[in-house]
């Protein structure tokens, strides 16, 4: 017994030795390398539904002939089915299944002569075809188009996109005219006006809802001739057409606001005013004007003491811009208003407080010595601090005003485009309507953010600056995004 276990033992040993020595007469073939490598590649998507299509490029690894490859993208999840996506090997299609759903998107590659066979998958989260963004209204051969810029610094957990042509892919062509305003308006609406027309568009996809002579319930103007739309107080439109204000009530215009028998032209502006829908500035009579109520009567201010620095019945200047911002309360703003001289050069900022116009002047400041002034072409103020912006059309300066003293800062250079590049736009972050705006719009984001919109004669930029809410300071651009073309108007749209 001991003697046959011995013999099997070594029986083992044997083979096992016999193994190890075996070359053999085999032919060895090493298999050509055949996998898709996502290291250091991008997994993880996200896509606006059925507006952008998904673009994967697969790091595909393969030793062989890739004529005897095949490719087949599917996505599933969500539902209980597969889509079939496409049958090249770079993934370039919209998704049009439901928004607010991650799914799953497969590549599969195969061999013909074979049937060898290799498999990866990908995560794609689908939003709403035109969910929250920076909306970036600009001109191109003619003709006003919209981009919406996505990105982590002010919409939190995004990935960095620019949807682009939005409202042309929506509606099979752009709006005639240079844009004038682009603004989301309410939960359901946003509005494009340009040089030429405007448009009321669902907020979904920015498809057409109306067009201009839809959107009057009352006479439509003669001339066409958009040069203004505001959200005044309530969330409630408000259109300046040629000098003349229309009033604007369940998502209609209703009609011309009239004044008395000196008539009016209102400057391309509407402010928030407590109490009311709204004021604006008559450049022909240089006075201040409210927009009353469900009244197409506009409404008056009473006159200043003797003893105040202006009278809002009397500016007796030009006005360059008006913004509600810093100070009083938030059912009350304080409003920065940027005027010039009939004649000359002269430039002042009024702070006002439309609230006691008996004694309107917060400050009444001559700013004629600020550098480049003459030349500014777009203004900002904030909402959390006392700080002011003004932009030439390279520089973009920022400034601290002192009420009590009736002064401001030196203003700073905070920005400077790029040779080459001039300036078209310049907006910050804010709020519109009563109070942080238009349902509560981003508060956490309230003046912390400048877009400065730039063109080179063929190319356009919108630069992402962060900006110190207490004294206006600007930091480097955090982003740059190339946009489809001449900028004239920038605004964020909610979900």
């Amino acid at each position: 017994m001991r003697m046959s276990k011995y013999m099997v033992m070594l029986a083992i040993t044997v083979l096992f030795a016999a193994c190890l020595k075996d070359e053999g007469n085999y032919d060895y073939i090493k298999l050509p390398d055949f996998r898709i490598d996502t290291v250091g590649q991008q997994t993880l998507f996200e896509v606006q539904q059925s507006l952008t299509p998904l673009v994967i490029h697969p790091k595909l690894v393969f030793d062989g002939d890739e004529a005897d490859l095949t490719y087949l993208w599917r996505l599933y999840g969500g539902e209980n089915k597969f889509d079939t996506l496409s049958f090249e090997r770079v993934l370039n299609a919209p998704i049009s299944r439901p928004a607010g759903v991650t799914y799953t998107v497969e590549l599969q590659v195969t061999k013909k002569s074979n049937n060898l066979s290799t498999l990866m998958r990908y995560q794609v989260s689908v939003v709403s075809a035109l969910s929250s963004g920076w909306l970036v209204a600009y001109e191109k051969d003619g003709g006003t188009d919209v981009d919406v810029i996505r990105a982590p610094e002010f919409i939190s957990g995004v990935r960095d996109t620019v949807i682009r042509n939005v409202f042309s892919k929506a509606n099979g062509s752009a709006l005639p005219g240079t844009p004038v305003s682009v603004l989301y308006l309410s939960t359901t609406l946003s509005y494009l006006y340009t040089s030429e027309t405007g448009v009321k568009l669902q907020n979904t996809d920015f498809q057409k809802v109306q067009n201009f002579n839809q959107i009057f319930v009352g006479s439509v103007p003669q001339t066409i001739k958009p040069e203004g739309f505001w959200p005044g107080t309530f969330y409630r439109g408000a259109l300046i057409n040629d000098g003349d204000v229309y009033w604007m009530d369940s998502d209609v215009l209703i009609a011309r606001v009239i004044v008395d028998d000196k008539g009016y032209e209102a400057a391309p502006f509407v402010y928030y005013n407590y109490a009311k829908f709204g004021g604006f500035y008559d450049q022909l009579n240089m006075r201040f004007l409210t927009i009353e109520q469900y009244s197409s009567q506009a409404g008056k201010y009473a006159n200043a003491a003797s003893s105040a620095r202006f009278n809002l019945n009397n500016i007796g200047k030009k006005l360059l811009f008006i913004e509600r911002g810093f100070g009083a309360t938030s059912n009350d703003p304080h409003k920065y208003a940027f005027f010039k001289d009939v004649t000359g050069n002269g430039r002042y900022l009024y702070v006002i407080s439309t609230s006691t116009p008996a004694n309107p002047d917060i400050a009444a400041i001559n700013i004629s010595a600020a550098p480049n002034i003459s030349d500014a072409r777009f203004y900002a103020v904030g909402n959390l601090g006392p700080c002011a912006f003004y932009a030439t059309s390279g520089t973009v300066y920022n400034f601290i005003i002192d009420y009590s003293g009736n002064t401001i800062s030196s203003p700073v250079a905070g920005f400077k485009a790029p040779a080459g590049e001039e300036i078209t736009c310049m907006k910050l972050f804010k709020g519109q309507g009563t109070t942080s705006g238009v349902g509560s719009i981003n508060t956490a984001n309230e003046s912390k953010f400048m877009y400065v919109a730039t063109w080179n004669g063929s190319e356009a930029r919108v630069y992402l600056l962060g900006v110190n809410v207490t004294s206006g300071e600007l930091t480097s651009p955090l982003k740059t995004w190339a946009v489809g073309g001449k900028v004239g108007d920038m605004n964020y749209k909610q979900n």
